[in-house]
């Protein structure tokens, strides 16, 4: 068991460090874009473009076959769907539900709650953030069972 919590342990540092440098890709083609457009600031972070709106479409996409993988129990076709969404749009609060969701579905509430954590940081969406607080409690009472 603790052979498979240090092999999550060690994806979600990877998943992390490729969410910070997607981020910080973002951040750099973003100001890129300000000095093209004279100084003038996008009205919001994403992209309004339909190439732009395509990769938000493929990001939803694969969030949401992911979720249903879950829910077949598929966890590692999840993972492989989570990750690539999280590459596509590494600040998408709903692919860190999902990714949350399947870490306390393999039994790994550690992993879950911090996944939940920067999920809620990320989303301003009421709705999502009472989402994330259920799931928290689930997790939170899986790893009292798993102690």
């Amino acid at each position: 068991m603790q052979v498979a919590a240090r092999q999550s342990l060690n994806k979600l540092i990877i998943i992390l460090v490729v969410s910070f440098v997607c981020a910080s890709l973002t951040s750099c083609q973003r100001n890129a874009t300000i000095r093209e457009n004279s100084g003038s600031v996008p009205s919001s972070n994403k992209p309004t473009s339909a190439s732009g709106q395509d990769t938000i479409r493929a990001g939803t996409s694969l969030r949401k076959r992911a979720a249903r993988e879950i829910d077949a129990g598929h966890y590692q076709l999840a993972s492989r769907l989570l990750e690539r969404a999280l590459r596509i749009d590494s600040r998408d609060p709903a692919t860190y539900y999902q990714f949350a969701r399947l870490r306390c579905h393999e039994g790994s509430p550690d992993l879950a709650l911090q996944l939940i954590e920067k999920g809620k940081t990320l989303s301003p969406d009421r709705p999502l953030l009472t989402m994330f607080d259920q799931l928290k409690e689930s997790c939170a009472q899986l790893a009292v069972e798993n102690t």
